[in-house]
């Protein structure tokens, strides 16, 4: 008995000097529950923001118009952006209802939740997509004119709207603080219900520039 005990012992102290010759070492793992809940981000998150401002060309119904609007937005381990955005344009351009010469003005705007996510955000160039869900406003101005009115007729109309507004952004890292984008975007506004107007007259694509101020 004695010699057993004897033996087991040299055994341990032999393969404890093995373990330690070879640099072997011994893990313990902690087995999470099947039930945890799963996070889309985990861990320690790194927080940031930005304030962006906004400058856009585009055409509604065929005439120029600009847009402008601005962005704020929390940032999200670098890579993702959650705030909100908005545009307001004008615009001048003709009404079939109506006769008669004048100028016809269109003025509104649309702003909601921001979703903005960040490609290769440490890189000096690198893209994001930002997309606003929301809604807006629609309203025209017609001053007109003819035989029938010879002063001139003034005429109003709103309506409101629901908007998407994806785009796609190439962005610099001009400073640590500061970032500009060039990019290209798309509004659609859903059923606009405005005589003279068809449905989809918002409906379009704009490019331009955005200023972004922040904690990147």
């Amino acid at each position: 008995m004695k010699n057993k005990i004897a033996f087991l012992a040299v055994f341990m102290i032999a393969a404890s000097l093995h373990s330690q010759s070879t640099g072997d070492t011994i893990e313990y793992r902690t087995i999470k529950p099947e039930s945890e809940i799963q996070t889309l981000f985990s861990g320690k998150i790194k927080h940031g923001g930005y304030l962006g401002i906004d400058m856009r060309y585009t055409e509604i119904k065929g005439a120029s118009a600009m847009e402008m609007g601005g962005r704020l937005a929390w940032i999200i381990n670098h890579s993702f952006a959650l705030g909100v955005g908005g545009n307001g344009f004008i615009s001048g351009l003709a009404i079939e209802d109506y006769s008669g010469d004048g100028y016809f003005e269109m003025a509104g705007g649309y702003g909601g939740l921001l979703l903005e996510p960040i490609f290769f955000p440490k890189k000096a160039v690198h893209l994001s997509m930002p997309v606003i869900i929301g809604a807006g406003g629609l309203a025209y101005n017609a001053d007109t004119y003819d035989e029938y009115h010879p002063f001139d007729s003034y005429y109003r109309n709103t309506d409101a709207f629901f908007m998407v507004n994806p785009g796609i952004e190439l962005e610099l890292n001009v400073m640590r603080f500061f970032r500009v984008a060039l990019g290209g975007y798309y509004r659609w506004a859903y059923d606009v219900d405005i005589p003279g107007l068809k449905h989809d007259v918002l409906n379009g694509f704009s490019g331009g520039m955005a200023l972004k101020f922040g904690f990147f």
